[in-house]
């Protein structure tokens, strides 16, 4: 924690500098040394008071069964079953990464899958707990999801200084610990909207240390004509659920700027990575040049698996009104025993 601050600091420093000149004096730099250890102890105070909400019970009915904790080292929190994260009958990992843009776009956007893929017991009558429990393709997940950053409670001190290096290896670094803390079980990473550019490039980065890749509404890389329209849709979408307020127009920008250039059309971009793409036929968010790119990633890559559900929108795992959720966690699960567990049990 200390050896993060500290570059926090240098680079305000270097800031400083950038802004008043080479000719900065030492007046100006001490500011901006008291204005980053200000920001830095607000940023961690955050952090532990959301933590303490869902430990004490002061959040939603539909957090009651989630906890949380701030994650030493990644300035960030983590949410997971009452159960834990790791506990006992646990046969694969899962990493749940939110979207990017929306004042609602961090961990706390997992909440319901959470409840899905952590509970350790049946539900109600006719729940979707029930649903995936009683699939012949159920396993018992141990799932997690973080905040990142400039989002929820994650990192967001000099965020303009967040490059697309600095993303992938945080993201890397969070994978490995949990490799290290559970090296028999397979990590799966489930991305939704904006982060699958991030886990896309994770994978090609550090190859091998995801075992499971899936896609949730995937705004795929293509330049910035494509960014310009997958942005409309995201407008026409919040403009029609009534919140227009709620986009974070810094993230967005800054979203864009770094993955702009990515091209999943590299060859060997996955390499031998599982990936499961789930897509909703009626997301404004995913144009038609996504999916047109999905599908031929999924023609040529043989374990690149593309499935558009018919009537879901951009979160594909809602089961209210006739929403076909139930049926992407079906996809989730099927993809992860035969896949993943599948993979490592014809390598073992």
């Amino acid at each position: 924690m200390r050896q993060r601050a500290t570059r926090h600091i240098i680079i305000i420093l270097a800031i400083g500098k950038v802004f008043w000149g080479p000719s900065a004096n030492a007046l100006e730099c001490a500011i901006a040394f008291g204005d980053a250890f200000v920001a830095i102890k607000e940023e961690k105070a955050a952090r532990f008071q959301a933590a303490s909400k869902y430990n004490s019970g002061g959040v939603s009915d539909e957090a009651k069964n989630i906890r949380a904790e701030v994650v030493s080292g990644f300035e960030t929190l983590r949410i997971f079953p009452a159960s834990g994260r790791t506990h006992e009958g646990v046969q694969v990992r899962v990493l749940l990464l939110h979207g990017v843009g929306m004042s609602y776009s961090s961990s706390s956007s997992w909440h319901s899958v959470i409840n899905v893929l952590g509970a350790t017991e049946l539900g109600k009558s006719g729940s979707t707990i029930n649903f995936v429990r009683s699939d012949p393709d159920f396993v018992q997940l141990g799932a997690e999801a973080i905040d990142l950053m400039r989002h929820g409670v994650g990192p967001k001190l000099v965020p303009q200084f967040f490059g697309l290096g600095s993303v992938i290896d945080w993201i890397a670094d969070y994978l490995t610990m949990m490799k290290r803390e559970t090296p028999n079980l397979p990590v799966v990473v489930v991305a939704r909207s904006a982060s699958p550019r991030f886990i896309a490039e994770v994978n090609r980065r550090y190859p091998g240390l995801i075992d499971g890749v899936v896609l949730v509404s995937p705004v795929v890389p293509g330049g910035r004509s494509r960014d310009r329209l997958q942005l409309e849709g995201t407008l026409n979408e919040a403009k029609s659920s009534g919140s227009s307020s709620s986009l974070n127009w810094n993230a967005i920008e800054w979203f864009f700027r770094i993955t702009r250039k990515l091209d999943w059309n590299t060859p060997n971009y996955f390499g031998a990575t599982p990936v499961l793409v789930l897509s909703g036929s009626r997301d404004t968010q995913v144009t038609d040049d996504d999916r047109r790119d999905l599908v031929n990633l999924a023609n040529t890559i043989p374990n690149f698996e593309y499935h558009e559900l018919e009537g879901a929108g951009h979160n594909v795992f809602a089961t209210s009104h006739k929403a076909p959720g139930k049926k992407a966690y079906q996809l989730l699960y099927q993809f992860i025993n035969q896949k993943v567990l599948g993979s490592k049990i014809r390598q073992n």
